[in-house]
């Protein structure tokens, strides 16, 4: 069954796609509300995960209307990829063999995520009891404030790619969509965590090195050269080094 990680940062749906996937999941991630809305036209995903919490009702909100059959399962702050393995292969089951409990009849409760439209619900299933090794030694799904000293290595010494995070053969679209997401992320007033003076310069920093990024691969001519330049190919030109 594919499921369709939506609301997550890059990192957070990097890092929570490669365990999924490890756990023989088909993965796909949206980072705004268009991509998402494409996502799901052109898939078949039959468990949306979001956020706990506003980010995550504000996830669902944008494509409720398209997947309003999916089961949505939403992440807790501090919960384990192998508890939300566990969960997500009970519901995958469950909505394969049509035995989807009721909250009339069933032990483990379905309940609403406020801000949900009616009738839609989160999968609150208990997770398994007894899940295979490399579930319960999975590492825990981190969703706090992604790590900045990170980000600034890459921005100082990373490629284009690497610091808008996106493949190389990232669509304009998606390109475009990264850009203003991370530019709004690495903002004093979009940071997710605590802001102190010394961290506004840093963030700074970081903003100017995903503009610079996006100059390159948000222009078409751009885009081409530097991807030859990166793979050797490039014989009548020198890409500059930063």
């Amino acid at each position: 069954m594919t499921v369709l990680l939506a609301g997550f940062d890059g990192l957070d749906t990097e890092r929570i796609s490669v365990q999924l996937r490890e756990s023989g999941f088909a993965v796909v991630g949206a980072s705004g509300r268009e991509s998402a809305r494409t996502l799901a036209q052109g898939t078949s995903a039959g468990l949306i995960v979001v956020p706990d919490g506003a980010t995550g009702e504000q996830a669902w909100g944008w494509i409720s209307d398209l997947v309003p059959e999916a089961r949505v399962v939403s992440v807790a702050a501090h919960e384990s990829a192998g508890e939300l393995i566990a969960r997500l292969r009970q519901v995958s089951a469950a909505v394969e063999t049509e035995a989807v409990a009721t909250p009339s009849d069933s032990e483990n409760p379905v309940t609403a995520l406020p801000g949900l439209p009616t009738g839609v619900t989160v999968e609150t299933v208990a997770p398994l009891v007894a899940p295979p090794t490399v579930v319960s030694q999975a590492a825990p799904v981190s969703l706090g404030a992604p790590d900045l000293s990170a980000k600034l290595e890459s921005v100082r010494f990373g490629a284009y790619h690497d610091i808008l995070e996106v493949e190389s053969g990232a669509t304009a679209y998606v390109i475009d969509e990264q850009h203003e997401r991370l530019v709004s992320l690495y903002s004093p007033t979009g940071w997710p965590g605590p802001v102190s003076a010394r961290d506004i310069p840093l963030l700074e920093e970081a903003q100017r090195g995903i503009r610079e990024a996006y100059e390159v691969l948000g222009d078409g001519a751009l885009r081409e050269m530097y991807d030859e330049a990166q793979q050797g190919t490039t014989t009548h030109a020198t890409w500059p080094t930063r």
